[in-house]
């Protein structure tokens, strides 16, 4: 416990006072050394999965959350899906073995490794899956984008989707961006359709758990509707107060589908995943 304690503060301590390139590079660094000879065929590099989030769990978080999708939103095989921040296809490795040949999965990230990996080890094995890089800007993990992300549309038509969802995105998000993609995720989605999106969500008990040092995460500097974990790039995480994200999911047309699913990542209490998961339907 006073292992994992050191480690979650010294993580802290690095997400805080450590510039994003400077901290991700030392991550590909270490997994680029410890996981040399030892990545396996299909599956992306160490190296590459650390910038997207790389744990030991990589394959059962995105079977998990298929088996979230099937659960909670009634996903179906012939069904189309939309992957928001797909990055190294965490879950779109999964959902080949779910979705039949009528259904089609469209991804898209801000960063071309990723893209370019899925494209080459997914997109060219499974033709109705396809991987897009759109140039976004982000001031922590893409500076030198072009298009302004709180003004970016869905490259797709109204209407096309049956299941929308994002993993670990909004949680790197301003406020003024989320309210952007959820009101984006209305317009895709067809009537009835599902979307599934996680945060981190400021609630009493998630503010216990940060008061008594046993989050994952300081969230300690103010932004709007909710707090950061660093104050120079508040993008490398960002938790929203629980009211405002069920005002702006109102706001947007999203009918939450009742319980959000807590996750652990306060330390408050056990959750069904690590980050907060809210789920919706498009009300018409």
């Amino acid at each position: 416990m006073a292992i994992k304690s050191a480690g979650r503060l010294f993580n802290n301590w690095m997400i805080r006072h450590l510039p994003s390139p400077v901290y991700h590079a030392l991550g590909r660094g270490y997994f680029r050394f410890l996981h040399r000879h030892r990545d396996a065929e299909g599956k992306p590099p160490r190296h590459l999965s650390f910038v997207y989030g790389f744990d030991p769990g990589f394959d059962h978080l995105g079977e998990e959350f298929v088996d979230y999708f099937i659960r909670f939103c009634a996903l179906q095989p012939d069904q189309r899906v939309l992957d928001i921040g797909c990055g190294i296809g965490r879950c779109a490795i999964p959902l080949t073995r779910f979705l039949s040949t009528k259904g089609e999965y469209r991804g898209f990230d801000i960063r071309r490794d990723g893209i370019e990996w899925c494209q080459k080890n997914i997109e060219s094995r499974f033709p109705n899956f396809r991987f897009q890089c759109i140039n976004l800007a982000n001031p922590t993990y893409h500076p030198a984008g072009e298009e302004l992300a709180d003004q970016f549309s869905f490259p797709y038509e109204d209407a096309y989707f049956d299941l929308v969802f994002s993993k670990s995105v909004f949680t790197h998000l301003q406020s003024t961006i989320v309210e952007r993609y959820l009101g984006e995720t209305k317009r895709v989605l067809k009537p009835g359709g599902s979307c599934l999106h996680t945060f981190f969500l400021l609630t009493p008990a998630a503010r216990s758990g940060l008061d008594a040092g046993t989050s994952q995460f300081d969230f300690r500097y103010p932004v709007p509707h909710g707090a950061a974990v660093s104050r120079s790039e508040p993008e490398k995480a960002i938790a929203f107060e629980e009211t405002y994200v069920r005002e702006v999911y109102s706001q947007a047309g999203l009918e939450i589908i009742e319980p959000i699913h807590y996750g652990c990542w306060s330390g408050a209490g056990k959750g069904l995943s690590g980050q907060d998961i809210v789920i919706a339907r498009k009300l018409s």
